[in-house]
């Protein structure tokens, strides 16, 4: 099976070993050829080589519930019935940095939690209280163990007040770094915190062998994101199979 960003994007939930609700994969002759990973939240993630039995892939995937999210010329062969698509933007060159300094966080996580939360799409507040303590405490688990077991690595810039303007965090998966969130405070957007959080993660997972990806779905933060260096590099496909 190929290494490539999809591998690596299907594969990340396995860095944490509560994040999947399950992880099939699909072999011919002793060497994989599908992946097949369904996260605790979001949609299953399908990465498969040329030799893969699409047809014996679309009959299973219509067991799963939710929609399916591969290349798009995966669901095209798989006969999805596309929803939207999001483009994987990586890293070319790095920026000129000049937006101050981020600094790397290894404890009281529970602030950069609360920034995340805020700037969430999805509309956290119809949770109990007890579905946000487990929610957060999952986060703090998976995030903590992450950073402390060198795979994930959280970057910050506070006020005077030593609360967090803004924050990115990346996960890494073998050569590929995957940053996941990135997110600022509204009263401080504009202020090149989020770029100085990006280009400190950069700088500091950056080599010759990483690649450097994220998922982006709309044109306003891609151009974020361009402006710190980052290109589109292909697409991802989300929708269902029928």
């Amino acid at each position: 099976m190929p290494q490539d960003v999809y591998s690596a994007y299907a594969l990340l939930p396995l860095l944490d070993e509560a994040a999947a609700n399950g992880v099939w994969v699909q072999t011919m002759e002793d060497k994989v050829t599908a992946l097949v990973v369904q996260p605790v939240q979001g949609c299953v993630r399908l990465a498969a080589a040329q030799t893969a039995d699409c047809e014996e892939l679309r009959l299973f995937l219509r067991q799963l519930d939710g929609t399916v999210e591969c290349a798009p010329t995966l669901f095209q062969k798989l006969g999805g019935k596309s929803l939207t698509r999001r483009s994987i933007l990586t890293l070319d060159r790095l920026s000129e940095d000049t937006s101050g300094t981020a600094i790397s966080v290894y404890e009281h996580f529970e602030p950069i939690y609360a920034l995340l939360r805020a700037n969430a799409d999805a509309d956290l507040d119809g949770m109990s209280a007890d579905e946000a303590d487990t929610a957060y405490r999952h986060w703090l688990s998976a995030t903590a163990r992450g950073v402390f077991g060198g795979r994930t690595v959280v970057k910050a810039v506070y006020d005077e007040a030593g609360a967090p303007c803004s924050v990115a965090i990346a996960d890494i998966c073998g050569r590929y770094v995957y940053l996941r969130d990135v997110a600022t405070r509204k009263a401080d957007r504009g202020k090149g915190y989020g770029s100085a959080c990006v280009r400190g993660l950069c700088k500091e997972l950056q080599t010759a062998e990483n690649e450097i990806f994220l998922l982006c779905a709309n044109a306003g933060t891609q151009r974020f994101y361009e402006k710190s260096g980052f290109t589109k590099k292909t697409e991802t496909e989300l929708g269902t199979v029928e």
